[in-house]
């Protein structure tokens, strides 16, 4: 299993480079290779999710951290329970951005 840790420790991925770390992710998939990652950023998780939704990547592969509690997403990628402070920094932005358009 992989196991990707959402952490303030965790590496800092570039929207840019993302899809390397999910491209070596599926290929750790491929061979059966198990390993852990720490993250910073949400957008590797994000993409994992969306290639889970895909098809691209079995749910049981992989888990998500934070926390010390893992979260395993469902087939379509969603996460139930999502916790506060996981993986929620841009919607927290972006409902700033609504609330003040509203006021």
């Amino acid at each position: 299993m992989i196991t990707i840790e959402y952490c303030k420790e965790g590496l800092a991925i570039s929207d840019f480079e993302y899809q390397k770390y999910v491209d070596i992710i599926k290929d750790y998939i491929m061979h059966n290779n198990d390993f852990d990652l720490k993250v910073s950023t949400e957008v590797l998780v994000n993409a994992i999710r969306v290639e889970i939704y895909k098809g691209n990547i079995d749910c049981n592969d992989i888990g998500f951290m934070f926390e010390d509690k893992i979260l395993y997403p469902d087939k379509d990628g969603r996460i139930q329970n999502w916790p506060n402070g996981f993986c929620d920094i841009n919607l927290e932005l972006i409902e700033k951005l609504l609330d003040e358009r509203s006021s």
